[in-house]
């Protein structure tokens, strides 16, 4: 590893290697990373459902449309009264749950 004609970038499992002819070469590494990035951060505190949909929707305040906006409120409800009718949770929604309201709304023709 030590060929001076090669430039190296090491990543926590793989060294890049170039040559002078600029062919690229990836070489599994054995490094493992010595400390996890998740253990440096502090803990986050659990936010709900709908704590996150209203951060989201500062963050894209003015990135949408009136018409975009009107659109994903309608669908909103409809899967809400769809959710409620099945007695299910809408906020956060099961995979299943998602998945039989697109059946549903196919098979009603809503698409």
């Amino acid at each position: 590893m030590d060929n001076p004609s090669l430039k190296t970038c090491d990543n926590d499992s793989y060294r890049v290697l170039w040559n002078k002819c600029g062919t690229l070469k990836l070489m599994k590494t054995s490094k493992r990373p010595t400390k996890s990035f998740a253990a440096t951060m502090p803990a986050q505190p659990a936010i709900s459902p709908l704590e996150r949909l209203r951060e989201w929707q500062g963050m894209a305040e003015g990135a949408y449309s009136a018409n975009t906006l009107r659109a994903q409120k309608a669908d909103g409800a409809i899967f809400q009264a769809f959710c409620e009718r099945r007695g299910e949770s809408f906020l956060p929604a099961d995979p299943m749950t998602i998945r039989a309201f697109i059946e549903n709304e196919m098979k009603s023709g809503c698409h």
